[in-house]
């Protein structure tokens, strides 16, 4: 995919180069001399590029991808010195075009204001691996997918996890157990936010579900009316089950599910009737039970059933 993001240096030798576009962020009316093109004089940028090692912190690149398009200078991160608002550290973000990609972070500037940047780098707190970002994507074209990658998390502190959250889906991903996110973009020009939150990890072990159990519950002259699911869970977390086919086609949904459950011992049924309320026919089917936590962790087992009629 071709990038058309921006480079947060000046290449090269501090130079201008012909028949290329720049972006010059000027905090009060000013008069910008560029040197001639034979000059030696070497303008210094603040800007990290990817692949150079930080010190005293870590650093994350998200991009986008939309349709041809694909915006790829976008870091987060914490480091030492930094603060919550706008600092030397941060680099804020210029302009979209037409056709875009785009991803910027959501601050505040140095005089209280919204801003939005492509470099965000927050504080390092003693003690605390906790931290929040509000992230915007735009999508200049509509009726496509938008794919969000990200790398760079080998620099994160030990026990230290991210999460993004989709605020129109709800949905929330690990982004230590992937490294991308696709979602439908249907209106050209539109923005959904993001929350990527540090946080970390649990002492309890990765997420798991043990021990299921699915027992035929008896009907009226021994017929089967339904299947009673036992299993226990390692940690907190949001579960759904249901009843699919063997060739995957959900029939059905276990009753009670699609909320948060304790630690410990679960017991869920199924009354053997389809999501309209009809009993299914006899045969084999699988109970699929799917637990997600609150830091985007999920785990998903299937116990092979048999519904007699």
């Amino acid at each position: 995919v071709p990038s058309r993001s921006y480079n947060f240096n000046v290449f090269p030798g501090g130079q201008l180069l012909p028949f290329k576009a720049y972006w010059v962020r000027a905090l009060r009316d000013c008069t910008i001399i560029v040197p001639p093109s034979r000059s030696q004089e070497v303008l210094t940028s603040r800007a990290v590029k990817s692949g150079v090692p930080l010190q005293d912190g870590w650093r994350v690149r998200i991009a986008a991808s939309v349709a041809g398009d694909r915006d790829a200078q976008n870091y987060f991160g914490q480091t030492l010195g930094a603060t919550d608002g706008e600092d030397r550290f941060d680099i804020a973000k210029p302009p979209t075009g037409p056709g875009y990609a785009d991803v910027r972070f959501f601050g505040t500037d140095k005089r209280g204001k919204k801003a939005a940047y492509a470099y965000d780098m927050r504080p390092m707190k003693a003690g605390k691996k906790t931290a929040e970002w509000t992230m915007a994507v735009g999508a200049g074209k509509g009726d496509t997918d938008v794919t969000l990658t990200w790398d760079g998390l080998g620099s994160l502190p030990s026990r230290a996890k991210l999460t993004l959250r989709d605020t129109i889906t709800g949905r929330v991903v690990s982004m230590n157990g992937r490294s991308s996110y696709t979602y439908k973009n249907t209106e050209a020009g539109a923005t959904r936010l993001f929350t990527v939150s540090l946080k970390e990890q649990s002492t309890a072990g990765p997420l798991q579900i043990r021990n299921v159990r699915a027992v035929s519950v008896g009907g009226t002259r021994g017929v089967s009316r339904g299947v009673s699911v036992r299993f226990a869970l390692s940690q907190e977390a949001n579960v759904v089950g249901r009843i699919t086919t063997l060739s995957g086609k959900v029939v059905g949904n276990l009753l009670g599910t699609g909320r948060a459950t304790s630690v410990g011992d679960v017991q869920l049924r199924w009354d053997g009737r389809s999501a309209a309320g009809n009993d299914v026919p006899a045969g084999s089917y699988y109970v699929e039970i799917t637990a997600q936590n609150d830091e985007g962790e999920s785990t998903t087992v299937k116990q092979p059933i048999t519904v007699l009629r």
